[in-house]
């Protein structure tokens, strides 16, 4: 995680979740797991607002 922090100075960092700012307003939310040298993006999009959800007729 110390590495992610290096290259992302400006990163939150809370146990294996990592958000990024990036500029215009958007984030990156990564979960990371070093050990295991595996990471998921959990969501990339618009910084400002919650997660986008499904809407309209095809919304499960």
């Amino acid at each position: 995680m110390a590495e992610i922090a290096g290259f992302f100075p400006s990163a939150v960092i809370n146990g294996i979740k990592v958000q990024i700012p990036l500029s215009g307003g958007y984030r990156v939310n990564l979960l990371a797991d070093c050990a295991a040298q595996m990471v998921l993006i959990e969501y990339a999009g618009a910084g400002s607002r919650g997660r986008a959800g499904k809407k309209g007729s095809k919304a499960a």
